[in-house]
């Protein structure tokens, strides 16, 4: 949903992609995949298509543009251009969507997010979002084969008499609330505070005891939801970093126990 093109754009992932992946996946084993190669591979796959998230990087020509996914045509598939939607699917290759009619070249500056805006910094809500708006269009759904629909239909598609308001892409603005900048400063310094804690457990993980990861996950995802209502200037953010700094204080606490 980033209205942003950058590299941590690349770092955004769904929290159940490592079981929609499975069904993807499952096949390289059955036909006998070795576990080494999968996972050499998968990792030099996921190492490319992060560089590739920038804007800093023009269009390349020559042979190399038939082949090889370049910034470029990453940025169509993250772009919300009528004529880029569902393009450029490829990881590492751009050869294949050439082959199955699914390329398109960037030809016009791109317009980045989805067709209707998230406009909203909340992590939690980023994630479930969707769900809620599948479950409105079962609940609108007239019959029944289409309440089924809803679930395994196309994104673009809706049921009959589902109206979606969806702003013009032309000329759409950032979600951008005004903050001021004393707020900027304080969320700045507390997010670096949590990104360290983040990445500590995400490295020794399987070194630290399981009442701590616990506990400093529980206070990491409230922080981020903090931080956002916090920009956002939402009503219950001062309530929200109140509850943050308790549950940060108590997983510190936690930690040096353990």
């Amino acid at each position: 949903q980033s209205e942003d093109y950058n590299l941590a754009v690349a770092l955004r992932q769904s929290v159940l992609t490592s079981w929609t992946a499975l069904p993807f996946y499952l096949p390289l084993a059955l036909i006998g995949v070795p576990m080494p190669v999968f996972a050499v591979m998968h990792g030099l796959s996921t190492i490319y298509q992060f560089w590739i998230h920038t804007q800093l990087v023009k269009r390349m020509h020559g042979p190399i543009d038939w082949i090889v996914n370049l910034p470029s045509h990453h940025r169509v598939h993250h772009a919300i251009n009528p004529q880029y939607l569902d393009k450029n699917y490829g990881a590492t290759l751009i050869v294949w969507d050439r082959l199955f009619g699914t390329y398109a070249p960037e030809d016009e500056p791109c317009v980045y997010g989805i067709t209707k805006p998230l406009r909203s910094f909340d992590p939690m809500w980023a994630q479930f979002h969707y769900w809620f708006d599948m479950v409105a269009m079962m609940r609108a759904a007239r019959r029944p084969i289409e309440k089924v629909r809803v679930w395994f239909a196309s994104p673009a598609w809706k049921p009959e008499g589902y109206v979606v308001s969806v702003p013009p892409i032309k000329g759409r603005k950032k979600y951008d609330p005004p903050v001021s900048i004393r707020m900027e400063r304080y969320v700045f310094v507390h997010y670096a505070i949590v990104g360290n804690a983040t990445f500590a457990i995400l490295f020794w993980h399987h070194a630290i005891a399981r009442e701590v990861l616990i506990a400093v996950g529980v206070a990491v995802l409230a922080s981020l939801v903090a931080f956002g209502a916090l920009l956002e200037g939402k009503r219950w953010a001062k309530v929200a970093e109140v509850v943050r700094l308790g549950l940060v204080v108590a997983a510190a606490v936690v930690w040096l126990r353990a």
